[in-house]
């Protein structure tokens, strides 16, 4: 009657560990597989988001060099664009500076 309700049995201490694991892995598998989707997804989503504020500086800035007289793709609209970006430097070096920690 022990043997078959169980009552007295020992259980084996080896198969103790991988039972656990084995009711527990999705519940412990899921959140993993979900960080892992959602860390991938965010770094995809910062990369591209730096692209595009790449590029909107950069039309802005040659929007600005064109309505201040350089004509495109000269000389000296190139250097009119690096003048604008070492100024955008300057004012993120300025604002870093006088911000609250």
């Amino acid at each position: 009657m022990n043997r078959i309700s169980g009552v007295g049995r020992r259980k084996n201490p080896r198969v103790a560990p991988l039972s656990w694991l084995w009711n527990n892995g999705p519940m412990i598998l899921l959140p993993v597989l979900l960080l892992a989707i959602f860390l991938i997804y965010w770094q995809a989503l910062a990369s591209e988001t730096a692209r595009v504020v790449a590029s909107q500086i950069d039309h802005d800035d040659t929007s600005l060099c064109i309505k201040f007289g350089f004509a495109a793709d000269t000389e000296a609209h190139d250097a009119c664009k690096l003048e604008l970006l070492d100024l955008r430097h300057s004012h993120e070096r300025l604002m870093a500076a006088n911000s609250v920690p």
